[in-house]
């Protein structure tokens, strides 16, 4: 969770990162023993004592020439010599077409978060904010170097690839690459349409949530295939949303559900799958922590299955606290008390409570 992934405010529609490393925990980020010149900055801050008595953030010393640490300085060594040992085998593919051959190379990372301090996004199947399109792969960008024509429409035709790519110069684009206006030649042609859709959509939301005046920056490069997880997600949260009434509370500035009581199991079980998906896990908790204080005492024995389940996940939205969900705000999880447990309290109501497993720690 040390890891950064943001969408850059200098190049409109430019994400990192591309591809990602294994990084170490909050909140020093320690993972990989690495030489350091002695004494620098980075071997004294990680390697001198918290304080007395108490080892270092790494547990190296402050003048010994070694720190465990991630992070772009950690990565980018690394990163560099994996495109290195594809220039040995094909030397003379462009920084680019190296670029395209890591991403589409990259271990796919579908659980975790990327640190709360750049917006703590989820990953989740495919490409994302949080891990970009993986771990990297050192071996398989020379393996597909070697036997693959680089230029070739087999390598580069995928969505996913243009989908978060960056290319500075079309200059530098291997012949035969397609841009996603000639992959999603229908969306291309339509797109001052959609737009305009989403525009519409956008208003009646900023004025329903009476949400900051924003806008949509949308292109060609924001869209990619849908995937099968996508099409679930879709499904799951219209079930959500079957005979449910969701609302803004003014007070709280979160989302309320009008109808508590009408939850039934199929809105306990679609919330559930999202949670596990990594999909609408905001909304989900609503609907699972409302069921547990309102609904009907079957409901509730599926809400508190469900929310024990999916503990794990919860507390650790909970624990990011740049990506608070609204139903923390709404409501407040306390305990264990002195009998070992835990209750769901209605901040807007403290006299309403039910209790529910705690989250596993």
């Amino acid at each position: 969770n040390y890891a950064s992934g943001f969408v850059s405010p200098v190049y409109p529609g430019r994400r990192v990162p591309d591809i990602c490393g294994l990084v170490g925990q909050l909140p020093y980020g320690c993972y990989i023993m690495l030489p350091v010149s002695p004494g620098s900055v980075i071997d004294q801050d990680l390697g001198t004592p918290i304080r007395d008595g108490t080892p270092s953030k790494d547990g190296t010393q402050s003048s010994d020439g070694w720190a465990a640490f991630s992070g772009t300085s950690a990565a980018a060594p690394q990163v560099a010599g994996a495109c290195a040992l594809v220039k040995q085998v094909k030397s003379d593919l462009s920084p680019a077409a190296i670029k395209q051959l890591l991403q589409q190379a990259a271990i796919d990372v579908s659980n975790g978060f990327s640190h709360p301090s750049s917006g703590g996004a989820a990953a989740r199947d495919g490409p994302d904010l949080a891990t970009g399109y993986g771990l990297v792969d050192s071996y398989r960008p020379v393996i597909l170097s070697r036997h693959e024509e680089i230029n070739s429409y087999k390598i580069f035709r995928s969505s996913r690839l243009l989908n978060l790519n960056h290319v500075q110069s079309v200059s530098e684009i291997p012949v035969g690459v397609i841009t996603m206006q000639y992959y999603h030649p229908k969306l291309h042609k339509n797109l001052d349409q959609v737009v305009w859709e989403f525009e519409k959509t956008l208003q009646r939301i900023i004025r329903d949530l009476n949400l900051e005046d924003v806008e949509l920056d949308v292109g060609n490069i924001h869209f990619t295939d849908r995937t099968p997880i996508s099409r679930v997600a879709y499904s799951l949260r219209l079930t959500l949303e079957e005979d449910l009434h969701f609302s803004l509370n003014p007070a709280s500035g979160s989302l309320d559900i009008d109808n508590s009581s009408e939850i039934e199991g199929k809105h306990i079980s679609a919330a559930q799958g999202l949670i596990k998906i990594g999909r609408h896990q905001e909304v989900s908790v609503i609907v699972l922590t409302q069921a547990l204080l309102y609904g009907s005492p079957s409901v509730k024995t599926l809400a508190a299955e469900a929310l024990s389940e999916c503990g794990d996940k919860i507390k650790l939205l909970q624990d990011q606290s740049s990506v608070q969900t609204p139903d923390f705000v709404a409501h407040e999880f306390i305990g264990p008390d002195s009998d070992g447990k835990c209750y769901i309290v209605d901040k807007n109501n403290p006299r309403i409570r039910a209790e529910c497993p705690c989250p596993k720690r």
